[in-house]
């Protein structure tokens, strides 16, 4: 499950249950407000009311009434205010009243007061039958400070726009009807509630932006078929750029919020109070870099689906995230030093024995820690024993240090690794000094595939990896110092591979020698000579200081034949790119980018004979970037240019400076003056 589908960072989200919530006075109900609210609820809008709110009519204590008018208040989207003057002179509406604008601050619901037989311009100054209401309260020995505070509310409910609905007495309904009326009035309500869920898409929140010229909104009754059931709502933490703690003051009573992203707020602790959310089924902390714990009220939380910690410092999880039975997704990130603080507070462990197997509904795990952390090899034991518990997990990402740990993981009952849909996985240790600068879209482009496998620093050893690689269809071989070639796996295990990166293999000197997998003569139609590398499309290759050549030895039909991208860079050894053999077969190569690979003489090596006069060179090929190559005098060694060529955008080659405009490829050449024009040249993102 992915937790940041939709979400806006530092945002509140809701789960609306009622689409209006009708606060009016119990005296007004057989008047209007029974009529207009089964209205509502026969064009589709669902109603809240709540049905005793007057002074002489309270069926229940007003503690048990309370919490859950705060409730329904919190889950739904549209606020509708009958004022009438029993609504005015009873003291549980006005605390209805007071409720209801706490909420909209919080959460920013949608607004409407409705205004029936009272002037409104008197509820805001507070002048004639609302002053007389308010002297009569004290003398009654209600106190000062609860009568300022109905006052203010009734002041700043006034200020929206809302409808006037006239009095049964007046010259139209005299003729008409109070039939006609009552209709008219249903029908200016539903139009302007309808009205309100269509803008607030555009986050248009308060509902004095909606008045129109007519003042009474139009006649429409259009309802929209599907109203939207997950919305944003405006909150407090979107006005907040940075805070240490979550307010305790604006968390108490928040009942009904969902969904919580606070990331990247540097929030320093959750305070106790998270607990009191209780109907949260999702927590986002991205980016909070100073988070260090959570507390064990975090057990309170029993609806939570998501908890993602991406990109924080946890120094351990609590004991009672083991509590979180809904838990569908979870994703953390440890602290470096994480291990130095438990040994201090005498912590077990930092990840608590069998808490993650507790978690059964799980379907997304991901830990990330530093790839030098020596302590996580107990963890990540401790991890792999727990996993073949999670009969649910599809989404797995993790980090192995040694080939014995992935060995462990790959022999798990239940063969949990085949049934994942989606890995990120790593194997082997990363040594922290060292420091290879790479494109900064080539991580993205090796996670562009669900099934993802980096091998780091191995010795050479490849059967443990190799059964991995069978799943997988990304692959990042990181400085490996003993491989010689990418052929020492089989041709099964790479078969599901689309993209590969070959970064810092100082001892290969070439990606696939092909008389590890075939004879001269063979043919890829027998049943047993199955074309290499058939799905790839994806190749780049950095910093390979002995690489002298892509492929060498026989080759079949069908071997590399997907190819659509080949980058190299920085290959010192590398004499060639392309012979007749390997040439046959890329034909859907779309793009080739050769860099700092100084020995380069021609991208095509072709003794005479060897190929047919009229064989085109790679059909597909589009753009070619080459950049310091100062050997380079051939592009294509008189092969047949690409019918499909645009463009080769050329940097620091000096040799090719001396093509003549006659030259077949001088008219496609395009020479930059510094390397950083060569992306914006080409139109395309550096590879």
């Amino acid at each position: 499950m992915d937790a940041s589908a939709g979400a806006e960072e530092g945002s509140v989200f809701l789960i609306y249950e009622y689409d209006v919530f009708c606060s009016f006075s119990d005296r007004d109900a057989k008047v209007f407000t029974n009529e207009i609210c089964e209205a509502l609820k026969s064009k589709r809008f669902r109603v809240f009311r709540n049905k005793s709110n007057d002074d002489d009519r309270k069926g229940e204590e007003e503690e048990d009434v309370k919490p859950k008018l705060r409730k329904a208040l919190q889950v739904s989207k549209i606020t509708i205010i009958f004022f009438s003057k029993n609504y005015i002179s009873s003291k549980s509406c006005l605390d209805e009243l007071v409720m209801i604008l706490q909420s909209k601050k919080i959460f920013g619901h949608l607004f409407l007061p409705m205004f029936w037989d009272v002037d409104q311009a008197e509820l805001e100054q507070q002048t004639g039958n609302v002053s007389e209401t308010f002297a009569r309260f004290g003398e009654d020995g209600e106190r000062e400070n609860k009568i300022k505070e109905w006052g203010k509310a009734l002041r700043e409910a006034t200020k929206f726009a809302g409808l006037v609905l006239k009095k049964q007495d007046d010259d139209d309904t005299k003729q008409l009807g109070p039939k006609w009326y009552q209709a008219r009035s249903v029908n200016n309500i539903i139009a302007r509630a309808a009205f309100i869920e269509k803008v607030e898409a555009a986050n248009v929140i308060d509902v004095g932006l909606l008045k129109d010229q007519e003042g009474e909104g139009s006649s429409s009754n259009e309802v929209p078929e599907n109203p939207s059931f997950i919305n944003p709502v405006n909150s407090f933490f979107e006005r907040i750029s940075d805070m240490t703690d979550i307010p305790l003051s604006e968390l108490d009573g928040m009942y009904a919020v969902r969904a919580l992203d606070l990331s990247n707020k540097s929030i320093e602790s959750l305070l106790d109070t998270i607990s009191s959310l209780v109907e949260l089924r999702q927590l986002l902390l991205r980016g909070d870099e100073i988070l260090m714990e959570l507390p064990a009220s975090i057990r309170a939380l029993k609806n939570l689906e998501v908890l993602d910690l991406e990109g924080t410092e946890l120094i351990c999880l609590p004991e009672e995230i083991g509590d979180l039975l809904q838990l569908e997704c979870l994703k953390v990130s440890l602290y470096r030093y994480a291990d130095s603080y438990i040994r201090r507070k005498r912590i077990e462990a930092i990840i608590p024995r069998k808490a993650l197997s507790k978690l059964s509904r799980l379907k997304e795990l991901s830990i990330h820690v530093d790839l030098d952390c020596e302590w996580w090899d107990v963890e990540a034991e401790a991890i792999i024993e727990e996993l073949s518990e999670l009969g649910n997990l599809k989404i797995l990402k993790l980090y192995f240090p040694t080939d014995d740990l992935l060995q462990q993981f790959l022999q798990l009952p239940r063969n949990v690794y085949k049934i994942l849909s989606n890995f990120r996985l790593i194997v082997g240790r990363h040594e922290s000094d060292i420091v290879i600068c790479l494109p900064d879209d080539l991580q993205s482009e090796y996670e562009k595939s669900e099934k993802c496998l980096k091998y780091v620093n191995g010795e050479g050893n490849t059967d443990v990896v190799g059964k991995a690689l069978e799943h997988a269809k990304s692959l990042f071989l990181d400085r490996h110092w003993t491989f010689e070639k990418l052929s020492v796996f089989k041709i099964q295990e790479m078969s599901l591979l689309v993209c590969c990166l070959i970064v810092e293999c100082n001892m290969m000197a070439t990606i696939i020698d092909g008389s590890d997998f075939y004879e001269e003569g063979d043919n890829a139609t027998a049943n047993d000579k199955k074309p290499a590398l058939e799905l790839l499309r994806y190749l780049s290759v950095h910093h390979v200081k002995n690489l002298q050549c892509i492929w060498k030895g026989p080759i079949v039909t069908g071997c590399l034949s997907n190819l659509e991208i080949l980058a190299l860079h920085t290959c010192p050894e590398l004499i060639t790119i392309f012979n007749p053999a390997l040439l046959r077969n890329l034909v859907n190569l779309k793009e080739l980018i050769v860099k700092d690979c100084p020995k380069i003489q021609s991208l095509v090596s072709v003794e005479p004979g060897l190929l047919e006069a009229d064989h085109a060179f790679l059909p597909s090929l589009q753009t070619i970037l080459l950049v310091h190559l100062p050997e380079l005098l051939s592009i294509s060694s008189g092969l047949i240019i690409p019918q499909k060529l645009q463009k080769i955008v050329v940097y620091n080659c000096p040799k090719l400076d001396n093509l003549s405009p006659e030259d077949k490829y001088s008219k496609y050449m395009r020479k930059v003056e510094d390397e950083s024009q060569c992306s914006k040249a080409l139109d395309l993102s550096s590879k």
